[in-house]
């Protein structure tokens, strides 16, 4: 074993971690030998995942003065949280169900903001809900403190909040603010929060949310983004049925109805003026708004569609969609188990989870395969997306008032024997 070059026991190490969807079961190649601790030390800390069943815990224990630059990716999974067992047994909650996410303790967001800018090699950051929380918020000003807090190193950036995050009618929190001052030196980032607009990418007014008219002054001075690689403003809510909220004096109220007041149109305005701005954003560079255009719940009447413009080509594509199930561009018809990875489909996958629970741009996936990026446990298993069967398909339409395989599309493409509706 004495032969054998350290370098062969850290890619061991390191496969092991990738392969594990727990710490727990990577610890005991820590008590192997003194060198399998000093190797397999920072391979632990590179690529850390808290939810909100563990993040009081880590805050505790994590040794940030110590470890804080062995960490080169966090990830805060906002997942929903069990009743506590006590509380089933008084009555108090369903144990099925999981419905009591992330009225976050403020304490832990505090924590976060206060660990991050120790955390001096950190190049990833993901706060990223899991599923809808029925009706538990976060909070803006936290969003704020934690995006002030990240450090410089800091290139990869994911807020998504699914637009549930809030604030009281009293405080006056602008959250695209805090974003435009991190944009410039960020290289791969995903925004889908409650309430956005055209701040978010410069200062001044835009002229309820369009460039001025010839004539009129255009005041609204447009920043810089010259390392980003891929930049995805998702302005609908998971599953498309309403749309995120233009920022103003009533963003605290939920969520609009109409696209009027969404923040697609400031946003996408925004972007435009970035893009026409000589050398603001690279040329090749993917910029990705999402909308969506709403149906009626029977297909047979209107198809909902998500939308996905590139603001960089000057394109979009209208992608037929209704719940789980999406018609894709190249002619794919999938159905996925979950409505979030059908959103992630339809976005182009920029960011994808890992077995380990680690959120990650897919662009720095692909560098780690082939020895570029700096963030060891990052070569690990990409977690596939599970789609349905024909047959699970069928099973679940004939005991389904939604379902797919006997709406009118269906049928009609099935009698003329051709497809009817693209993207």
């Amino acid at each position: 074993m004495d032969s054998v070059p350290n370098e062969i026991f850290r890619q061991i190490l390191v496969a092991a971690k990738c392969g594990s969807p727990t710490t727990g079961r990577f610890l005991p190649c820590l008590l192997v030998s003194k060198t399998w601790r000093d190797l397999a030390t920072p391979i632990l800390h590179s690529c850390i995942v808290l939810t909100p069943e563990t993040t009081s815990r880590f805050m505790k224990v994590f040794q940030r003065h110590e470890y804080g630059m062995q960490v080169r990716s966090l990830t805060w999974r906002l997942d929903p949280l069990r009743p506590k067992a006590k509380e089933v047994a008084n009555g108090f909650g369903d144990p099925n169900s999981r419905s009591v996410a992330a009225d976050l303790p403020d304490e832990n967001g505090k924590a976060l903001a206060t660990l991050l800018p120790r955390l001096t090699n950190l190049t990833s950051f993901s706060l990223y809900y899991t599923a809808d929380t029925n009706g538990a918020h976060l909070q803006r000003r936290l969003l704020i403190n934690v995006i002030e807090a990240l450090p410089e190193s800091c290139t990869s950036l994911e807020i998504d909040t699914m637009g549930i995050d809030s604030r009281s009618p009293e405080e006056k929190v602008h959250v695209c603010e805090a974003l435009r001052s991190v944009l410039p030196r960020v290289r791969h980032v995903r925004i889908r929060i409650g309430a956005m607009c055209a701040a978010m990418f410069g200062s001044g007014p835009l002229l309820n949310g369009c460039p001025p008219l010839p004539g009129q002054d255009g005041s609204f001075v447009p920043i810089a983004m010259p390392n980003i690689h891929s930049l995805t403003v998702d302005c609908k809510y998971l599953g498309d049925w309403s749309y995120t909220q233009c920022c103003g004096s009533e963003d605290y109220k939920g969520w609009v109805n109409e696209p009027g007041g969404s923040a697609w149109f400031p946003i996408t305005a925004g972007l435009e003026r970035v893009v026409e701005t000589e050398r603001a954003v690279p040329r090749e560079a993917d910029i990705i708004v999402m909308g969506f255009v709403p149906g009626l719940y029977e297909p047979s009447c209107a198809w909902p569609a998500s939308i996905r413009a590139d603001m960089i080509k000057k394109e979009s594509w209208a992608i037929p969609k209704l719940w789980r199930w999406v018609r894709m561009p190249d002619g794919r018809e999938l159905e996925a188990v979950k409505q979030i990875d059908v959103d992630s489909l339809v976005e182009g996958d920029s960011w994808r989870n890992l077995v380990s629970g680690a959120r990650i741009a897919k662009a720095v996936i692909e560098a780690a395969a082939i020895g570029r990026a700096r963030i060891a446990a990052v070569n690990g298993e990409v977690k596939p997306i599970r789609f349905k069967t024909r047959k699970q398909r069928v099973k679940k339409a004939h005991n389904s008032f939604f379902g797919l395989e006997d709406n009118a599309l269906w049928s009609n493409e099935k009698r003329a024997q051709q497809v009817l509706l693209k993207a």
